[in-house]
């Protein structure tokens, strides 16, 4: 990042690496493991985009994303 960025500090990159433990690995990563999401998560993303105009309309949530692929699902 930084040889396409050479403005970017690597302390701020360090820096930025710390703040987003917690999203990265708190929530239902904490329980589930990282990468997980629930159905909520993904209705409420849902939601939003359609509210923003990204999306046309929503889609059944079990038709647009999954867990499977995760270790031990």
């Amino acid at each position: 990042m930084q040889e396409k960025n050479p403005d970017l500090k690597l302390e701020a990159m360090a820096y930025g690496a710390k703040a987003q433990e917690p999203l990265v690995y708190g929530g239902d990563a904490e329980t589930n493991g990282v990468g997980y999401m629930s159905k909520d998560i993904w209705s409420g993303l849902q939601a939003q985009l359609v509210e923003m105009g990204l999306l046309k309309e929503a889609e059944p949530i079990d038709n647009v994303f999954t867990n499977e692929y995760l270790p031990g699902k």
